[in-house]
């Protein structure tokens, strides 16, 4: 009966005389009013409805029910997802009796344990673990900038504070021990079969305590070509009354660049962040790239600094297209304009 009902009902709407005289115009604007009506900011919108069907059956009520809707249940979704995405990671778990034992057992030589680094570990993870400096890993490990470190790399491990060096052709051990502080006494304690007197090139020596002097942190760089921020990090009142943890940088689909090495732990749909992908930076950092129109990585996949990830765009909750950035270290926001050189706002 409700069914016919509604038949009747939707026939007698249609062949009204104010349907058949405007019918056309109707049409025309309709798709134009849907389109306006998307843009209208969540804040705006007071009455979301929902058409659902009514299982209960209620006495005197047809198929048909209209639910109402927070209209800001999507993106407050959306946000409690992005904050879990960028959150503090655990802590790396203690390593095992047995992995050491194994670990130590894989030795190349006296004071140094070969290991090789694992999907989803980070330097900072595995130095923590043995109770050494990432600085001490990399020296050891040839390596230079110790936060692109990717699973696979072959590290060495000291098993005192220090490291080892690679002596160079012409080096002379005073001039060593001098740039990195160690004394000739305390050097020969823990060398005792190196002549200091004569030093081969390639001849490898332990500097106890000693940091490398050559070791760098890979340092960030703005994300894209232009540096001109459209909206700051910090409270705002539109497009929403909400904290901005993040900055708005102009960028009209242009390449967007990781910040930052590291490891893609999120990469596609983010409901009103649009196309998004988030990397996971050695140890503490993690960062947020959004609105994107066209992502060139996946999950699991490990950029470097500067390696082409995507373009910028104007996809979900958004009014033009931008990059919307964040960082986070150790789960809490950051104002990316206080680690990015050379941002500028935008003249009032």
């Amino acid at each position: 009966m409700n069914v016919i009902r509604y038949k009747n009902l939707l026939s007698d709407f249609f062949s009204s005389p104010f349907v058949l005289r405007f019918g056309p115009a109707l049409l025309f604007t309709l798709p134009f009013l849907f389109v306006a009506f998307e843009k209208i900011p969540s804040s705006s919108q007071s009455t979301l409805i929902e058409i659902s069907e009514n299982t209960k059956g209620e006495p005197g009520v047809g198929g048909i029910g209209l639910v109402m809707m927070n209209p800001h249940a999507a993106s407050e979704a959306d946000e409690a997802f992005k904050d879990q995405l960028l959150g503090a990671d655990p802590e790396a778990p203690k390593i095992p009796k047995e992995e050491a034992k194994t670990a130590q057992e894989e030795w190349q030589e006296p004071g140094k344990i070969k290991y090789k680094l694992k999907r989803g570990e980070t330097l900072a993870q595995v130095a923590k673990r043995y109770n050494i400096s990432q600085e001490a890993i990399a020296g050891s490990s040839g390596i230079r900038i110790i936060d692109e470190v990717y699973p696979g790399t072959v590290l060495y491990i000291p098993t005192k504070n220090g490291f080892f060096y690679s002596v160079r052709n012409g080096e002379r051990l005073a001039k060593i021990l001098q740039k990195h502080n160690v004394s000739l006494e305390k050097f020969l304690s823990e060398n005792p079969d190196v002549n200091p007197d004569i030093l081969g090139k390639g001849e490898e020596i332990f500097l106890p305590g000693a940091k490398p002097k050559n070791i760098i942190r890979s340092y960030w760089i703005v994300p894209v070509q232009s540096r001109l921020i459209t909206s700051p990090y910090g409270h705002r009142t539109w497009p929403r009354n909400a904290f901005h943890k993040g900055v708005d940088l102009k960028a009209q689909y242009v390449a967007v660049r990781a910040a930052r090495g590291g490891e893609v732990i999120f990469a596609g749909w983010l409901g009103g962040y649009g196309n998004a992908i988030v990397i996971k930076h050695d140890g503490e950092y993690k960062t947020l790239y959004a609105h994107m129109s066209k992502l060139y990585t996946s999950k699991g996949k490990f950029v470097s600094r500067g390696a082409v990830i995507g373009r910028s765009g104007n996809t979900g909750y958004s009014f033009g297209a931008h990059l919307h950035f964040e960082i986070t270290k150790n789960g809490k926001p950051l104002n990316p304009a206080k680690v990015l050189r050379g941002l500028r706002y935008r003249r009032k």
